[in-house]
């Protein structure tokens, strides 16, 4: 029984990770949009990207991995223009931020 209770603690950690990871994700699309040049013509538009971070959250680079052409450029130059996104001091969270795919849409 201790095995099954070191598990379901690791569950429940990974639960919390990944509830960090959203967090900040959802943090990281906040402040695209918010250096975002926002267009009428970008509404309903969606553009991926990944965004390779720093442990300080300097973005080491930015891909456009699809979508509307105008608005990768846009999202790509409000992340260029952020320079710095928001990244946890926890190193596993971190993990799964420093190489993210993001879908920035309006």
């Amino acid at each position: 029984s201790t095995q099954s209770r070191s598990s379901a603690a690791s569950d429940v950690y990974k639960r919390q990770v990944l509830t960090e990871v959203e967090r900040y994700t959802a943090l990281i699309q906040q402040t695209i949009k918010r250096n975002l040049y926002n267009d009428d013509s970008f509404k309903g538009k969606v553009c991926r990207l990944n965004i390779k971070l720093a442990t300080t959250g300097f973005v080491t680079s930015i891909r456009i991995l699809g979508g509307h052409d105008a608005l990768c450029r846009a999202a790509e130059s409000a992340v260029r223009r952020a320079e710095e996104l928001p990244v946890s001091d926890a190193a596993d969270v971190y993990e799964q931020l420093k190489d993210i795919n993001l879908k920035v849409e309006l």
